[in-house]
């Protein structure tokens, strides 16, 4: 059986990100793409997620916390972080929580304290949470899909966000342009679109 090549997949995911097509269209692309390396029997399961709801609830959630507590003049840059909680049974959910910085690159911000810590700055993404159910059962795989797939579906649906239809008034009050990236606190992570 074939087996994922962490480096290739990643190279592959970050160019469907770059082709910037819906976050839907995106995320089918990429399970078609882990599917073809290799069969599992939840790809469909996962691909049908409704990701059109998920996607309202991450934008009117971003939208909020800039309108509710102002990006602070000092920010240069955006980070949308991926954390695993547990809830009170034990199992696992993910949220994804919003601060900034004031260097300009993604690539700046370890070690950096948050120019820009929103109160109300995190939220639970319930289909990461269904899709974590999915591949469990997977003592193979798992490890490298629940490492891929929350930065995969965050950044596809927040790139698309960008793109199409976030009010960026809101996050350029006092700068032309803000850089934002996804992915987990010291570890991966990918730029997104420029705010801009």
């Amino acid at each position: 059986m074939e087996q994922f090549e962490h480096e290739q997949v990643w190279a592959e995911f970050e160019a469907i990100l770059a082709q910037k097509l819906p976050a839907a269209q995106s995320w089918n692309k990429l399970i078609d793409l882990l599917e073809n390396i290799k069969a599992k029997p939840y790809w469909g399961q996962i691909k049908n997620i409704d990701i059109a709801a998920e996607r309202k609830e991450i934008k009117d959630w971003f939208e909020l916390t800039f309108s509710t507590d102002e990006v602070t003049e000092q920010t240069k840059c955006l980070w949308v972080g991926i954390q695993e909680y547990a809830d009170e049974d034990d199992a696992k959910l993910y949220g994804i929580y919003l601060s900034g910085y004031e260097v300009s690159s993604p690539d700046d911000i370890d070690g950096n304290e948050p120019s820009y810590l929103p109160e109300e700055s995190m939220i639970i993404v319930d289909n990461l949470s269904a899709i974590e159910k999915l591949i469990n059962s997977d003592s193979d795989d798992y490890d490298f899909l629940d490492w891929l797939l929350p930065v995969a579906y965050c950044s596809l649906i927040l790139d698309d966000i960008i793109r199409n239809d976030l009010y960026k008034l809101l996050v350029l009050r006092h700068n032309d342009e803000m850089a934002i990236a996804v992915g987990y606190d010291g570890g991966d992570y990918i730029a997104l679109t420029t705010i801009e």
